[in-house]
């Protein structure tokens, strides 16, 4: 199965990718918030030329893209406490980054060669778990516990993540113009409805343009979602 019968705005199967990891190419470090915890994140830019390939086209759980060197595709690593990002250009049709469990995928500027970002806050590092009480010296109300940690890492994740987009405009790694942020409360949204698993984006020209998609896997990936990012955002 060729990657463009893969990469589609209606793709109905949870999407997993893989792909080389990330080095430290000219890094730059800024300190940004994360639950109130000051942290360095490191600006990294390398985004890298791959090629793709279904791996695994009829597997019962969705399908598996992997890229790997040298080939047709723009490959985004990701890493903890990092910025990945990168300018793509005319010379591949199709983008890919890693899925996406917490992290978050920024693109912004003109649509024939926009800048990605693959940015990670390892909010459990810094957000406390905290027990609630059904009643003063009570039991342990255990949902209630984890709505209150769930909502915590949302808000340190929130905090950081837009802390780390605007530094990014300001020190001029990423424009401001048509940007669009992809968070976790985003492809969390129906997390409810037991969409959570895996949660991938993915980029392919149309034209001169690129247009980007994530995809959300329910139930290990049998079904997905599929939403356009960019252009135009497009909620779950």
């Amino acid at each position: 199965m060729a990657v463009g019968d893969v990469l589609k705005a209606d793709l109905k199967k949870g999407l997993n990718i893989s792909g080389p990891s990330g080095g430290s190419n000219a890094p730059a470090s800024r300190q940004v918030k994360c639950g109130h915890v000051s942290k360095n994140v490191t600006i990294v830019d390398q985004v890298s030329r791959s090629s793709c390939a279904v791996t695994s086209p009829g597997m019962a759980h969705g399908m598996t893209v992997t890229a790997a060197t040298d080939g047709n595709c723009y490959w985004l690593p990701w890493g903890s406490w990092k910025a990945y990002y990168g300018r793509l250009g005319a010379n591949c049709d199709y983008f890919l980054t890693a899925n996406l469990t917490g992290c978050a995928f920024f693109v912004s500027g003109p649509a024939t060669a926009p800048t990605v970002v693959h940015a990670n806050c390892s909010a459990a590092e810094v957000v406390d778990y905290v027990d609630v009480r059904k009643r003063e010296n009570g039991p342990v109300d255990v949902a209630a516990s984890m709505k209150v940690y769930n909502d915590n890492l949302d808000a340190a994740r929130l905090q950081y993540y837009g802390q780390v987009a605007g530094q990014m405009v300001e020190g001029n790694f990423i424009p401001s113009a048509n940007l669009q942020m992809l968070l976790p409360s985003d492809y969390g949204a129906k997390i409810s409805e037991g969409y959570a698993q895996p949660t991938s984006v993915f980029g392919k020209k149309n034209g001169a343009n690129w247009e980007f998609f994530y995809n959300v896997g329910k139930s290990g990936g049998a079904q997905a979602l599929t939403r356009m990012l960019y252009p135009r955002f497009e909620k779950l």
